[in-house]
């Protein structure tokens, strides 16, 4: 599926883009429907890989956890812990990982897509991304 609209920019004010919170409230609610269970340690881990690979990218502005064991459920992604171009591939990429939360393994088969969406996100034309969000 692709998208058709330009992503919009980035809003002035700040705001809060996910939380581990957020994601163990999200995975419990879809237990609840009968998925799964998701261990909370890999709802952490799964987390933990986004923001280790925006670190890896240098798309953060200050790093948010070194290591799995700074993430608790506070832990959290905002649109100003990030630089211009990692706001942009955050529009393009982070819906796509979070949904795969439920099916998440800590592999490198599965930690690969960031590198594919990566590798995709560097290839999209400029009018992809609606007009300067300060960049």
């Amino acid at each position: 599926m692709s998208r058709r609209k330009p992503f919009p920019p980035r809003p002035e004010k700040p705001f809060r883009i996910g939380t581990v919170r957020w994601n163990l409230e999200n995975v419990a609610t879809h237990v609840r429907a009968g998925f799964a269970p998701v261990p909370d340690e890999a709802v952490r881990t799964h987390f933990f890989r986004y923001i280790e690979f925006l670190q890896r990218q240098n798309y953060l502005l200050r790093p948010i956890a070194r290591t799995l064991d700074e993430i608790t459920p506070e832990t959290e992604l905002r649109s100003d812990d990030l630089t211009s171009e990692g706001y942009r591939f955050g529009q393009y990429s982070y819906g796509r990982w979070m949904g795969r939360i439920l099916k998440f393994a800590d592999t490198p088969k599965e930690n690969a897509y960031l590198e594919k969406w990566h590798q995709a996100f560097l290839k999209l034309p400029p009018e992809r991304f609606a007009a300067a969000d300060g960049a």
